[in-house]
């Protein structure tokens, strides 16, 4: 009887020891977080004309043919300015030759410290179409118009009017934390009414896109939302 309540009692305690037991936790997995997707951002400007582009070498600028669509259409000459450049700047004419006319554009490339940092160029007959195609691509851009019209009275009751002034469409492109590049389509326009209705106004007209690298801190962006 002795030995039958012992094993009893031996039996009772194994099963409050595997009772007391922790049981082994579930392994928890982990939670997967989705990382934001990076948005593309839609470029506001052009950086170059076609194949030539702000940054590039001047080796490079004269390595563009024929089959980059844009390229130089003359050497580089030096432009002496009166005023003088720094140590690190060197300044161009030439003639760039583009899809947009069998006759090539006058030209004026800076180079700052080896890379191309302003190109200018003369698009007379060619600024409707210069300023659709960037306007096409990056939207119509910042317009600023100082146009003014004059009237001209003369003693047979005729009046003539002359409008002077220009108007500039810019597009900018942030392509740093401190840098831009500011393409600028200006228009100007002068006209001067002639002394006596025997002679015509006198007009003149001509229209450029300068495209640079700039700060972006300059006071001339300072208030350009793009």
């Amino acid at each position: 009887m002795r030995e039958i309540l012992l094993m009893a009692l031996a039996a009772c305690y194994a099963v409050s020891i595997s009772a007391a037991e922790p049981k082994p936790k579930k392994a928890l997995s982990a939670t997967k977080v989705e990382q934001p997707k990076a948005v593309a951002r839609t470029p506001t400007g052009p950086v170059g004309f076609g194949a030539l582009k702000i940054g590039m070498t001047k080796d490079a600028v004269e390595a563009l043919n024929e089959a980059d669509g844009i390229y130089l259409a003359g050497p580089l000459v030096p432009d002496v300015s009166k005023e003088g450049l720094p140590e690190n700047k060197a300044k161009f004419k030439t003639s760039v030759a583009s899809p947009l006319n069998a006759k090539p554009m006058e030209a004026s490339l800076t180079f700052e410290n080896g890379k191309l940092s302003r190109l200018s160029l003369t698009v007379d007959d060619r600024k409707e179409r210069v300023k659709a195609l960037i306007s096409e691509k990056y939207g119509a851009g910042k317009v600023q118009d100082t146009r003014e019209e004059k009237q001209c009275a003369y003693r047979n009751g005729a009046v003539l009017k002359a409008t002077s002034g220009y108007i500039k469409t810019t597009w900018v492109e942030p392509i740093s934390e401190t840098e831009q590049v500011e393409a600028g389509l200006s228009e100007l326009t002068m006209e001067t009414c002639p002394g006596s209705l025997k002679y015509e106004m006198f007009r003149f007209a001509t229209a450029s896109l300068t495209i640079e690298r700039v700060p972006m801190n300059d006071k001339n962006n300072a208030a350009n939302l793009f």
